[in-house]
């Protein structure tokens, strides 16, 4: 199980790199010409990550990195603090501040407490969770703190389920159980009405092996509406290789990094450790750094 806990870490982690060499890029035939099959991490090819080297990791994976230095300097979730922790970090960051980041640090600039995060709708916001479900994944508050984390940069209801149903499905999966069974055991048990359901459905009834013409009929944008069909199709799709699943990602083009996460974290834990290519774990440039903070870890569940 163990092995499963840091399949989903690296798995999260490890897909935003690989994604970030081709990471906004629109144009399908523009990847396959420029870039073949990307079989390892590569350095952006669009001015949306400047300064950003091979094995670096877009600002999804940065903040996901907080929230593991975070949890493991303050031996475990604190809101309050990682609140201001994360105000410090992006009033100093130098990679890409997306929409939800801007309007999130301007409320804590003014606000006197904890205040709100964006009504963002990108599923960017719902993939950062992978430390705490390392840290938590079966512990009674881990749902909680996915909620807290997540609500603050992204507020929207729709951002909060799909950060609840993800981390669902994690935990089931590190339970051994494969990841279309979990996600569609999570999908029944969601609320009637809930606005998420209709998105997941939708990618679990893609039956066609082209990646590139499903992706880019359902959208390829980061808008949940788009990108979480797209997740849960590729993770039904390329079930049986991590590998696969993350390639067809990213030559499928848009926001693959926030897409890459999501089916990073599912088909990691699926995985574990060993079915990631030990490649793309060795080129992180955060390698050490991880290493040290899970090595530190204390796990009394596996």
């Amino acid at each position: 199980m163990y092995r499963r806990l840091q399949g989903l870490l690296w798995g999260s982690l490890v897909a935003d790199s690989h994604a970030l060499g081709v990471h906004w890029i629109y144009d399908q035939e523009r990847i396959r010409k420029e870039y073949g099959l990307i079989e390892e991490l590569l350095p952006p090819g669009t001015k949306y990550h400047p300064g950003k080297v091979a094995g670096d990791f877009t600002h999804y994976g940065d903040q996901t990195m907080w929230l593991l230095q975070s949890l493991d300097q303050n031996k475990g979730w604190n809101r309050d603090r990682f609140y201001l922790e994360w105000k410090v970090k992006m009033g100093k960051y130098e990679g890409y501040h997306d929409h939800a980041s801007h309007e999130t640090y301007d409320a804590m600039m003014t606000a006197g407490g904890f205040s709100a995060g964006s009504m963002s709708t990108e599923l960017g916001g719902a993939v950062r969770i992978a430390p705490l479900l390392f840290y938590y994944y079966n512990d009674p508050n881990c749902l909680t703190y996915v909620e807290e984390e997540t609500a603050m940069t992204h507020r929207s209801q729709k951002i909060v389920d799909a950060a609840q149903f993800l981390a669902r499905v994690v935990m089931m999966v590190v339970d051994g159980v494969q990841p279309v069974d979990a996600i569609e055991k999570a999908l029944t048990d969601l609320p009637k009405n809930n606005t998420i359901a209709p998105l997941i459905t939708k990618g679990l009834q893609a039956s066609s092996q082209q990646a590139n013409d499903v992706i880019k009929h359902f959208g390829q944008t980061c808008d949940i509406a788009h990108a979480l069909p797209s997740s849960i199709y590729l993770i039904q799709c390329f079930e049986e290789s991590y590998a696969l699943a993350l390639e067809a990602n990213a030559m499928a083009g848009g926001d693959s990094a926030a897409r890459g996460m999501f089916v990073g974290m599912v088909l990691g834990a699926y995985h574990g450790i060993d079915g990631i290519p030990k490649d793309w774990i060795k080129s992180l440039r955060a390698k050490e750094s991880i290493e040290k903070i899970m090595g530190g870890k204390k796990i009394t569940r596996a």
